[in-house]
């Protein structure tokens, strides 16, 4: 394969473990430290060291959590602290001047930005436990400042616990590293593809250090439409176009660096927010916000020189509804949109693998959509029933009716494709996962995408929009490790299909 392609790693809080969707980061410029490898920290003897020092019933807890068939975030994340700072400790104690070094100098080059994030982390984490207070926006005046000489203080006080969490990005940042330098040394073209989110909490650590950019006030969401009549709204801040203007777009420049950092390409989650951004003033129900300019041109000539400077591609997540004109200016810079299966129809059916375009990357679903084995078997229906969510006027009858005519016309596309998942009769019960891989690589996108979920054949989606409790997004684990997961033979067959298919047409 040419590439790997994951969901947002930006920071999140460690102090409210409970906040864990990807799309919703307490800070866009850093890292979630929780997808540090322990044992690549001071080396299998310290990873093990570490962990007897932590004792019997904090290796059964993680064992348990290990195997719950749901992620606990809360409870999985707050062991994997309690770990990595029993190994911050023993580096601290333990780790050779060099490596103590290094710290310090990756200190010195992240400069305030990474002395903001690492404040803010302990500061959360104070007034959560003291004060119960776990807006920022609630805190008293002197710590709103993090400039001011309070909040300075209070870092010198706690440099310990500050120093701890600059460790965690330093940490981060290696891994990172090390995985795309694996990648392209493994022969990828591209490696690994990081995703910017549209924005970050108006909570986090990035809203608290950089207020003066922030629309106050508001939240980014998006429109009623056929999949959320009501609209929604997604909790996170704005940047304001006319400050990003007033400091020279800086901030801005810094997201990227900072997604940029250790990617051979960027997924821009949200694209369009490049046009334009429905937003949600405080107290007003989504549907009634309204869209709100941001500089197209300006925001596309600095993605562009930023990929030529890293060398990497840039992906745009240009689904929803689409101002007139604004794939055209994709294109015309080289930012790649995105082409999903279930999307790509007319009145006459799905369209062959020909009518779609080169100037876009082609997957079968994504993240905020069922899987195919999930649509072929109508489970997004199923919750649509459960939480009371059906289309405005249709019956159930009638959805699952008209889903059975979208099955068929998926088939008559899909039949001149590689179909090798059986007969025409047994692929009307079966999802026809091969099939459906071989068909979107034949297309002439310069990049397929299949999802790990596709390439497994599994039905559950892992996220369902505009749900909190009612649906477990970002919990579900997949049914094997990751070291062993593209071994399984129905995910090998689809990615060798989609690798043969590709091959045939010179693309990657």
């Amino acid at each position: 394969g040419a590439a790997l392609a994951i969901s947002p790693i930006h920071a999140m809080f460690g102090a409210d473990l409970a906040r864990f969707s990807p799309y919703g980061p307490s800070s866009r410029l850093f890292l979630n430290a929780l997808y540090i490898d322990p044992a690549a920290v001071l080396g299998e003897d310290g990873f093990r060291a570490a962990m007897q020092d932590l004792g019997p019933a904090f290796r059964q807890a993680l064992a348990k959590e290990e195997q719950s068939e749901l992620i606990d975030w809360p409870e999985a994340s707050a062991l994997r602290l309690v770990l990595l700072r029993r190994l911050y400790d023993r580096f601290r104690s333990h780790g050779t001047r060099e490596m103590q070094r290094e710290l310090e100098i990756f200190r010195l080059k992240q400069g305030r930005k990474l002395e903001d994030h690492a404040r803010f982390e302990v500061l959360h984490d104070w007034f959560r436990r003291t004060s119960d207070l776990n807006d920022w926006q609630h805190w008293p005046a002197a710590y709103r400042d993090p400039a001011g000489s309070v909040v300075k203080n209070f870092a010198r006080q706690h440099e310990e616990d500050v120093s701890f969490h600059a460790f965690l990005q330093w940490q981060a940042a290696i891994g990172m590293a090390s995985a795309q330098r694996q990648a392209r040394e493994a022969g990828m073209a591209v490696g690994v593809i990081a995703d910017m989110a549209v924005g970050a909490d108006r909570s986090g650590s990035q809203s608290w250090s950089g207020q003066q950019e922030m629309l106050n006030g508001f939240s980014v969401g998006a429109p009623p439409d056929i999949f959320n009549k009501r609209g929604q709204n997604w909790g996170i801040g704005a940047i304001s176009p006319g400050a990003m203007r007033a400091n020279g777009f800086q901030s801005y420049v810094a997201m990227l660096r900072a997604a940029f950092a250790h990617a051979g390409g960027v997924r821009i989650d949200h694209a369009l927010g490049l046009a334009r951004l429905w937003l949600v003033p405080d107290g007003v129900p989504a549907g009634e916000g309204a869209y709100f300019r941001y500089p197209l041109a300006d925001l596309q000539r600095l993605i562009a020189l930023e990929s030529w400077r890293h060398r990497a591609i840039v992906i745009g997540e240009n689904l929803g509804t689409v101002p007139e004109g604004f794939n055209d200016e994709l294109a015309r810079v080289g930012l790649l949109g995105t082409q999903v299966l279930l999307f790509q129809r007319d009145h006459a059916g799905f369209l062959p693998p020909q009518a779609w375009s080169s100037d876009s990357i082609a997957t079968t679903t994504t993240h905020d959509l069922p899987t195919i084995a999930g649509w072929w078997k109508g489970r997004d229906i199923d919750w649509q029933v459960k939480l009371d969510r059906l289309p405005s006027g249709m019956a159930e009858n009638e959805i699952r009716q008209a889903r059975l005519k979208e099955r068929n016309e998926l088939l008559q596309a899909i039949a001149p494709a590689d179909i090798q998942d059986g007969t025409a009769s047994d692929i009307a019960e079966t999802p026809p996962m091969d099939a459906v891989a071989s068909f979107v690589a034949a297309t002439p996108a310069p990049l397929v995408i299949l999802p790990i979920e596709d390439a497994l054949g599994l039905t559950e989606q892992a996220n369902l929009p505009d749900t909190i409790d009612a649906h477990p997004n970002w919990r579900r684990r997949l049914p094997e490790p990751v070291d062993t997961i593209l071994q399984l033979p129905n995910v090998r067959r689809r990615l060798v299909l989609l690798d043969q298919r590709r091959r045939a047409r010179g693309m990657p």
